[in-house]
């Protein structure tokens, strides 16, 4: 039975990831997403990120529109904690606080 009360897409962004450890390390990785939905997402494990760790996320959207148009992409900056980390990835669960913001070439 699916527990997830949000739908999933099997999407690859580009994403930056600020995080700081329940001990107050601090740390940033460059990742890929490996799915996203409006409640979280999934990207490839990474042992250095401990469970509960709050992040700032900072995914970057393509210059594509659906229709394969042109258009100016987007970052969008979300803030979550760590909510998993195992052999099938580190899941984060985003927080209600986000911002989109269109990107500049």
């Amino acid at each position: 039975m699916e527990r997830r009360k949000m739908q999933r897409f099997p999407l690859e962004l580009p994403t930056v990831l600020s995080c700081v450890t329940p001990d107050e390390d601090k740390t940033t990785l460059k990742l890929t997403t490996r799915n996203i939905s409006a409640g979280g997402a999934l990207f490839p494990p990474r042992p250095a990120v401990p469970l509960s760790s709050r992040v700032e996320v900072d995914l970057f959207l393509p210059p594509k529109n659906a229709y394969g148009a042109s258009s100016p992409g987007a970052h969008v900056r979300l803030s979550g904690t760590v909510i998993r980390n195992d052999d099938m990835g580190m899941a984060v669960r985003f927080s209600n606080r986000f911002r989109i913001s269109r990107m500049l070439h």
